[in-house]
Formats: structure tokens, C-alpha cells, sequence
């Protein structure tokens, strides 16, 4: 029977090759870095146009999606694919939105994100289409947003006066 031999590498050779490894990383990070900097300022540029629906004390605030470009800033910001659902709505209801649809914009050690998002069918409203429950609610990439922001989303259906109700991905929440 044949013995299979081991072939050990010089141990400068394994130094060098975790030493370039390291630099391809080093280079990697700097490089997300990077783009999430460029992507940041842009998100930020983006929000500056926009007048928040409200103001909390620690700086977050709900914003109404009303374009394409708006939602498409939400998704990015939500980790979620609202923009996509917001497109699929005006294709589905033939050229209207008769959701709305928001996000709830934050500051998250100094990065802007979007820990809540949803999209509700005002009272009276009956879509032409079924494509989400009545209400539809979900947190950043697509984790609960209950009970973390409830009074956030209550107060914006105070505001609103829309019937938003508990719920995640449209599965309403037990009281």
C-alpha cells in the first residue's frame, strides 16, 4: 500500500502568502469603506430635500414615500425590497398607488438607517389588487419592528389618521 506523502510548505512561503492576504483584505475593507462613504453622502443629500412628517427626540423622523426615488432611498436604508413592492403596486393597481407607504428614518452610530417601514390602504380604499394585507409592517431587513418602535408607528397613525395596526408582514399582532 502507498503512503501518501504530506508536502509541507517552506514556512517563509505560508508567511508570504498570509502576509498577501492580509493586504487583499486591508485593500477590501478600504475599499466598502469607500463606497459606503460615497453611498452615505448620497443618502444624506437625498434626505436633506425631504420634510420629515415628525421629529423624535432622538432624531428620527418618518418619511413618506411618494417616488420611485424615494423608495428606492427607503429600501436602501430599510434593507428591504419596498421599492420593488412600491413599483409592483403601480403596475398591479394600473397606474396608482393607493397605498402609502413610509419609512422611519434613524441614526444608528452615526450611519442613517431605517429601522421600520410599512405601507397601509387608507379606510374607504379598496385595492384593485391583493399583492399585501391591509397593513403591512416590517423593521430592518425585514425584522420585527414590534415591539421596538410601536410608539413611533402609533403615533404616526395618530397623525395620518390611517388605520395602522400591529402586525409583522401583514400578520396582525395579538394584543
Amino acid at each position: 500500500m502507498e503512503q501518501e506523502q504530506v508536502h509541507e510548505q517552506e514556512p517563509e512561503l505560508v508567511e508570504r502568502d498570509v502576509d498577501q492576504i492580509d493586504d487583499d483584505y486591508d485593500s477590501y475593507e478600504k475599499e466598502v469603506a469607500a463606497r459606503e462613504a460615497r453611498i452615505a453622502g448620497k443618502v444624506k443629500s437625498l434626505l436633506d430635500g425631504i420634510v420629515p412628517l415628525t421629529h423624535y427626540d432622538a432624531g428620527s423622523y418618518w418619511v413618506e414615500i411618494v417616488d420611485e426615488q424615494t423608495a428606492w432611498l427607503a429600501a436602501r436604508l430599510t434593507r428591504t425590497a419596498i421599492a420593488i413592492y412600491y413599483a409592483r403596486e403601480f403596475e398591479l393597481e394600473e397606474g396608482e398607488h393607493v397605498r402609502r407607504w413610509f419609512f422611519l428614518v434613524a441614526d444608528k452610530d452615526g450611519a442613517l438607517h431605517s429601522p421600520a417601514c410599512l405601507c397601509v390602504v387608507p379606510e374607504g380604499v379598496v385595492p384593485k389588487s391583493s399583492m399585501t394585507a391591509a397593513c403591512h409592517t416590517v423593521g430592518f431587513a425585514n425584522a420585527h419592528a414590534y415591539p421596538d418602535f410601536a410608539p413611533q408607528i402609533e403615533h404616526l397613525a395618530t397623525i395620518t389618521g390611517l388605520p395602522i395596526t400591529p402586525n409583522y408582514a401583514g400578520t396582525p399582532i395579538p394584543a
